[in-house]
């Protein structure tokens, strides 16, 4: 049955993509080329919509019958995306964007639970809680790591590469340790309409580019709905995988979070500051094509993501856990970190390495 969503929520992404992509063409919603920018013809930023469209197609098919906790991640989910959708059209500034959504995880910690209250046994001490620092963190935590994923936007096919793994690997712990059914047939949907996108968003069969983006609207889609299933998962009722196979799960884009805090902290620049020091830019000095970042990151992803599956079904120490996470952390920000230099030091301009962001 979920293979038959997947399947089914892909190809319809795949032919209803042109069609919606017309739409916001004639909207205006779109990235036009620049001087700053990678891609060089403009593309509708459609993808997000697209994936988001077929998700609340099929709801009635995959979750006839919704919990309360699921209904209520779903609105706040939409509601990401919807702010993302805003900021496609008519570009907001990022504080404003960063403080709703910090409003949106407040609000729904408060209507449904969806708050870390408890981090695990990471020290080896017993059980880290947060008390009343659950709500702040866990808005900081959820509003930061979904901005995560939208800095890694930045080449044709690279978020759903890096997200397609994450959603599959929360859909086996799903299926393998009790998660309800409406959870598994919606997280089936999300990822067929991934692989749907990513048909059109790679570039294969010698495209040179992509036909469309995922935009602000899809990037905080993803990152939405992958934190709200982690949350889900980690932290409400009686939990399926404990918070250090959470973070395994979504590894890459919070290591990536925590390089460019670190980065522009040293520099004294902020954390919004668009530039090219993320490490899909990094590898494009490097020489590598879209396909291979793509492919690359993805597979990294992947072996992240297993590592949290495979913490939670063998119920691995926490402890240890945490350690070769802080482990890997450091050794991709001193990898990056070299990288970083190597690009300083190749470039005539090296200016302009802080740059708009864009595909």
């Amino acid at each position: 049955m979920f293979a038959t969503l997947f399947l089914i929520s892909a190809v319809l992404v795949l032919i209803s993509l042109p069609g919606i992509s017309a739409v916001f063409r004639r909207a205006g919603i779109v990235d036009a080329p620049g001087h700053r920018k990678i891609h060089v013809s403009i593309t509708p930023k459609s993808g997000g919509a697209a994936v988001w469209f077929v998700t609340l197609l099929l709801l009635p098919f995959c979750a006839p019958s919704l919990s309360a906790e699921t209904g209520a991640a779903l609105v706040a989910v939409t509601l990401f995306f919807l702010l993302g959708l805003l900021n496609d059209y008519r570009e907001q500034g990022p504080w404003l964007r960063y403080a709703c959504e910090l409003l949106i995880v407040v609000g729904f910690g408060l209507y449904a639970g969806y708050k870390i209250h408890e981090l695990g046994d990471l020290l080896g001490f017993g059980p880290i809680t947060l008390g009343v620092f659950a709500y702040p963190f866990t808005a900081f935590a959820v509003a930061s790591l979904t901005n995560g994923f939208n800095m890694l936007d930045g080449v044709d096919g690279l978020l759903a590469s890096i997200a397609l793994p994450m959603v599959l690997v929360l859909i086996v712990i799903a299926r393998y340790a009790g998660g309800g059914a409406d959870v598994i047939g919606i997280l089936s949907v999300f990822a067929g309409g991934l692989a749907g996108f990513a048909v059109h968003n790679m570039q294969l069969l010698g495209r040179l580019s992509a036909r469309t983006f995922l935009g602000d609207a899809g990037s905080l889609l993803i990152g939405a709905a992958v934190c709200y299933a982690l949350l889900g998962f980690s932290q409400l009722g009686e939990p399926l995988i404990r918070p250090i196979d959470a973070v395994w799960i979504a590894g890459l884009p919070i290591m990536e979070t925590v390089n460019v805090v670190i980065t522009r902290g040293f520099r004294g620049q902020s954390i919004f500051t668009a530039g090219k020091d993320h490490v899909h830019h990094l590898l494009l000095d490097k020489g590598w094509s879209h396909v291979k970042i793509a492919l690359g990151l993805g597979a990294l992803s992947a072996i992240f993501a297993l590592t949290g599956l495979m913490g939670a079904l063998m119920q691995w120490n926490e402890a240890g856990l945490c350690a070769g996470f802080v482990l890997c952390a450091v050794s991709y920000r001193m990898t990056l970190r070299t990288m970083w230099k190597q690009a300083i030091s190749a470039s005539d301009e090296p200016g302009q390495l802080i740059v708009t962001k864009g595909q």
